[in-house]
């Protein structure tokens, strides 16, 4: 029989006990509502203690223990901090804001989270908005992979008088010669505002 946990302060510190089992093991607070530890619902007494109604029952010493444990009072925001710092140490690292769908950083499924982003930006608020374009965010993969091959084709015309890019050629590690072959062959998509971008480069 699972044990429920009530607010008796005799018992507080078994609570805390296995709360500091749960964080020492997993690296974090962030209990899952319906987590079990050694037959304690604990991840229902953590929810349960968010509530302004339980927290106002807290000693300072308690609060303190808890904050100690880096306890998340707000799981949606402790969410949202994670994933972007692990966003930024992907951008940092890798030098771009381009997750693959299925990348894990840090043991954050960073890759799902930004595409999550991506379909929901009319939802996010401007504060959180203007925190992802600071980090690097890419809102358009296509947008944004086509300006970045575009700049690679400026430079390699600038450097070599033409456009007539072999279809093997790498421009910064990058497969320039194979993308402009997909767009001849409809691979790749591109509007007509782009069109008109390339011709303008030498691109027929």
């Amino acid at each position: 029989k699972l044990e429920d946990f009530d607010y008796d302060p005799e018992e507080y510190e078994q609570k805390l006990a296995l709360l500091k089992i749960f964080v020492k093991r997993e690296g974090h607070a962030r209990v899952a509502t319906d987590w079990v530890e050694q037959g304690v619902r604990l991840g229902q007494w953590v929810a349960d203690l968010r509530s302004e109604r339980r927290r106002v029952k807290l000693t300072p010493e308690q609060m303190a223990a808890l904050t100690g444990l880096r306890f998340v009072w707000d799981p949606l925001e402790s969410q949202w901090t994670a994933y972007l710092a692990a966003f930024r140490a992907f951008v940092k690292r890798e030098g771009h804001g381009l997750v693959a769908r299925d990348h894990v950083e840090d043991g954050e499924n960073l890759g799902m989270w930004v595409h999550n982003l991506r379909r929901t930006a009319d939802d996010l608020n401007p504060a959180r908005r203007t925190e992802l374009n600071r980090a690097g965010f890419i809102w358009d993969p296509r947008e944004w992979a086509f300006e970045r091959n575009l700049k690679l084709l400026t430079a390699f015309k600038r450097r070599n008088g033409h456009v007539q890019v072999p279809a093997v050629w790498k421009e910064d590690g990058y497969g320039l010669g194979a993308w402009l072959g997909n767009i001849r062959r409809g691979v790749v998509k591109v509007s007509p505002e782009q069109k008109r971008r390339l011709r303008a480069l030498g691109i027929k």
